[in-house]
């Protein structure tokens, strides 16, 4: 982020779109039948994608209207324009919207080209995604007809990757590309800041006096409010937080923590200022009074209801009618009568409508909020508010009866109505006020922990309960309620643990011959899954949650019902050990591995054996799907790993130019390189397609024993036992920086979120902090007594946690190097730890039998998971690597070359390479 985008793969993204096009153009005028393209703008919210189209649009029109040859640009708002009833007239309803009407585009349709910019795709997927029609948008909305290029934006992280894949680029990989709109640098916030100045100093309008703010007042003001810095690298909230930042300041202070949150609310307080101002002066004109407040309040709670129920087609009738009724209350009785005689139903209700100041109506009966942001903290104030304007019926009342009587009223709150796992944007809304000082939040968290204590009473709560428990996580909030348990359950080592797909869950397996699955909010055993006679290697849920699947020694594969723990399938073939088992991405199948030399495809619905994928020489310690499902890659004892494909082809070259152990492998974020570590104390570079080695990176002095690859791709860090961690440029292939400060084998490196910062561990017992431009060091973390194992940053880059043989993990300030938390409950070696994706909560492993979660923010212990006498392990000693086709079963690539153990396999994002 900041200026480091500067010194990464970055370019102007505007130019490079106008490059893109004149590119099509040039194709298109060589060859008739040239293919369109299509490019696809992701960014995160508030990023500038709906800006950065209307000025393109804008640049394009110019373009046409100098050379007419050129193609036409047209704008179009998915959320305003898309109809799930009638998709594939979406262009002709766009254009009819600028007044084109269908003869007009018919004899146009043919002889223009088209530049299609489509904004906000994330806005329209909940409804798009309904239907079973062909997923990919260019062929839903009848695009090959137009002679068009197609641009489409859509917010980062709303789709997952094979949403993406199946929505937006399908079959057409080749022509589509993927662009993503980083955040400003400072030079960048700088320019806009002056520009901004500029133009309020010629606004002849002063409000609030704020002619007298210049530049450098503007910039100086921000530096006195640390985290509104990082909000005003997206170039909305800049404009947003600029326009009220002297409200802000004379609301909260100097120096104050403000939150997005109240950001929303001070700019929605002073819009709605504004335009209740000429609303009172339309009126007074007119000679009606009107109650200011509560037609304040009223437009608040119509903006809500509107936010929450934005994409439920049944509700605007019901709130217009709200609207109409509460906004004649709010008028003077004794004007009443004249006035409505003046002004009909229709016209008042428009009226009405117009003055919605960040939501205006497009259509009959449909609403588009003026940023996506808008939508979402108006939804998310009218989930507090149900929840925290709640009273009791009698003010006197215990704590159990506040709870019975808060218990009833639950079931109507709208944070029962519907999941807001995919809503992060409201959630994230919500759990900045619970730390908000208004007295109005004072009692958010706790009523949240109410609705999750109240789960236990009441079964008709369960998207209230999982709600609430996301929205502490996402808040950091230490779930004091789960404190000071242990769970009792398995009888020997546990071998392999498993988050369910909703991440309440977990699934492990053990040694005792058992399955069992845990609930992560109570720590309670929910299901003992017997029926193995062996030692279970391995288990896992599928990926729709309703399975679980688990592999044995006693040579047999079990399916069991998730909810209920009934065994559905035993999966028999195999005449060995099986080490492992994996669902398919759509849960239809299951791939294992096993002792017997053999890969076996299994139908989930049927428990019938579909594939025997034959060809290792050796015992089969580990297979995989490929994202798509196409594809499976296996490693053996016998040295390969091997790749099979779904049409049959020769075995691939061998990547055998080292000459050791490989203990660490990793593709480059295009998947066209692969970048390996070894135990001959060699980095390789190799080409995927090609399988020739592209470059000896570099030589340590000792063993090779960990690389990580920087976020964006450009580098790669590696560690060793020559005490050294040395950083290499992916592109140039040269050595960069070599650190040097541990006096031990350094046995763990690892990139921050934004690729700045290289936290190392060490055999030495500390953590080293580095920089990555100017290769100094940063920060020496002391405190460990033995081996430090493994070491993360956590996913904000505001933490590192480390685990280490002196039984303890331990916290640190990432910036000052303080330690922050010491957990200490293991008694043994830790064996590995991981946070959460969201960074709330720490798992942890290790040689005492145990598994454990832990809270970030307080450090204490969340729940122990007992019973357990060995270490959790993985790993492989197998030197191949085998592809095997899915469908054919048949062997499509055999890669030799490894002469020592293969540590590491991985498909590249597109489930094309390995």
């Amino acid at each position: 982020d900041g200026d480091d985008n500067e010194k990464n793969n970055t370019f102007d993204c505007h130019q490079h779109v106008i490059e893109f096009l004149e590119k099509e153009e040039i194709e298109e005028k060589k060859n008739e039948y040239y293919k369109k393209k299509v490019m696809i703008i992701q960014g995160k919210s508030g990023s500038g994608k709906s800006i950065f189209c209307r000025h393109l649009e804008d640049t394009l029109w110019n373009n046409y209207i100098s050379d007419s040859t050129k193609p036409i640009p047209v704008y179009i708002s998915f959320p305003k324009v898309y109809n799930k009833n009638n998709e594939k007239d979406i262009i002709l309803q766009a254009l009819q919207a600028k007044q084109i009407n269908k003869e007009t585009m018919n004899v146009i349709r043919e002889k223009v080209t088209f530049v299609f910019i489509m904004d906000g795709f994330d806005e329209i997927f909940d409804k798009y995604n309904q239907s079973d029609n062909d997923k990919y948008f260019y062929n839903r909305f009848n695009l090959n007809q137009w002679n068009a290029n197609i641009i489409v934006t859509c917010r980062s992280k709303v789709l997952n990757d094979d949403d993406i894949k199946n929505n937006l680029i399908s079959v057409n990989q080749n022509n589509t590309s993927m662009m993503y709109l980083w955040p400003f640098t400072k030079q960048q916030m700088h320019n806009y800041i002056e520009k901004f100045a500029k133009i309020q100093s010629r606004n002849k309008k002063k409000i609030d006096d704020n002619n007298d703010w210049t530049p450098n007042k503007y910039e100086e003001t921000l530096n006195n409010y640390p985290n509104l810095q990082k909000m005003v690298e997206e170039p909305f909230l800049l404009q947003l937080i600029l326009t009220i930042l002297p409200s802000l300041v004379k609301r909260y202070g100097l120096e104050s923590e403000i939150s997005k949150a109240q950001v929303y609310e001070v700019f929605n307080d002073q819009w709605i200022d504004i335009h209740i101002q000429n609303i009172v002066s339309k009126l007074s004109e007119l000679r009606i009074q009107m109650d200011i407040n509560k037609f304040k309040i009223t437009l608040k709670k119509y903006c809500q209801d509107v936010g929450f129920d934005i994409n439920n087609d049944e509700i605007w009738n019901k709130l217009d009618l709200d609207m109409e009724n509460e906004t004649k209350n709010i008028i003077d009785k004794k004007k009443e009568t004249n006035i409505m005689n003046d002004i009909s139903g229709a016209k008042y209700k428009t009226f009405g409508k117009n003055i919605l100041m960040v939501i205006v109506l497009v259509g009959n009966n449909k609403y588009q909020f003026l940023h996506k942001s808008y939508q979402e903290y108006f939804a998310a104030q009218k989930i507090i508010f149900d929840i925290v304007l709640w009273k009791p019926n009698v003010i006197t009342v215990d704590n159990q009866q506040f709870q019975q009587q808060f218990e009833t009223y639950i079931p109507i709150l709208s944070i029962n109505k519907k999941l807001l796992n995919e809503e992060l944007g409201i959630i994230q809304f919500i759990a900045e006020r619970i730390y908000d000082t208004n007295s109005l939040h004072m009692n958010l968290k706790s009523r949240l922990f109410r609705i999750i204590q109240a789960a236990k009473n009441n079964p008709n709560i369960s998207f209230a309960t999982s709600n609430a428990a996301t929205i502490l996580n996402v808040a950091n909030v230490n779930r004091a309620f789960l404190e000071g348990q242990s769970f009792h359950g398995h009888t020997d080592d546990v071998n392999f643990v498993h988050f369910s797909p909703d991440n309440f869950k977990i699934v492990s397996s053990s040694g005792d011959k058992t399955v069992r699955v845990w609930d992560v909010l109570s720590g309670k055993v929910l299901q003992i899954l017997k029926g193995h006679s062996g030692w279970i290697n391995s288990t896992q849920f599928s990926p729709d949650d309703s399975k679980i699947v688990s592999c044995a020694w006693d040579s047999t594969i079990r399916l069991w019902n998730a909810s209920t723990g009934v065994q559905l399938q035993i999966l028999e073939g195999h005449t060995s050990v099986i080490n492992s088992v994996q669902f398919s991405g759509d849960s239809s199948r299951i791939v294992s591995a096993s002792y017997d030399n053999t890969v076996r495809l299994w139908d989930v619905a049927s428990g019938k054996q579909l594939q025997l994928l034959e060809g290792h020489l050796r015992g089969v310690n580990f297979a995989q799907f490929s994202p798509d499902g196409s594809k499976i890659v296996s490693a053996s004892e016998d040295n390969t790993i091997r790749l099979w494909n779904s049409s049959p082809t020769k075995q691939s070259r061998s990547l055998n130019e080292h000459f050791n152990s490989v203990t660490s492998v990793i593709f480059s974020l295009d998947g066209t390189r692969v970048i390996s570590g070894s135990h001959d104390e060699t980095i390789r570079m190799w080409d995927v397609t090609s399988g020739k080695s592209l470059q000896l990176l570099g030589k340590h002095r000792g063993w090779v024993n960990s690389l990580n690859l920087s976020p964006d791709g450009s580098k790669v860090v590696s560690g060793s036992n020559d005490k050294t961690i040395r950083l290499w440029d992916t592109f140039s292939r040269k050595l960069l920086h070599s650190f040097e400060g541990h006096s031990n084998n350094v046995n763990s490196v690892k990139f921050s979120p934004d690729g700045s910062k290289i936290v190392s561990g060490s055999h030495d017992k500390t953590i080293q902090v580095w920089d990555v431009f100017s290769g100094k060091q940063l920060q020496v973390l002391k405190g460990h007594t033995d081996h430090v194992n493994s070491v993360q940053f956590s996913p904000d880059g505001l933490k590192i946690m480390s685990g280490s043989n002196d039984k303890t993990i331990r916290l640190w300030n990432a910036l000052s190097g303080e330690m922050l938390q010491i957990l200490e409950g293991h008694k043994h070696h830790i064996s590995s730890v991981q946070f959460s994706p969201d960074g709330s909560k720490i798992v942890s492993g290790s040689w005492d039998k145990t598994v454990r979660l832990w809270d970030t923010l307080s450090g204490k212990q969340l729940q122990v998971l007992e019973g357990h006498t060995s270490i959790t392990t993985s790993g492989s000693y197998d030197h191949t690597i085998r592809l095997w086709d899915v469908a054919s079963g048949k062997q499509l690539q055999k890669l030799e070359g490894h002469s020592d153990t293969i540590t590491s396999i991985e498909f590249s994002s597109d489930g094309f390479k390995i």
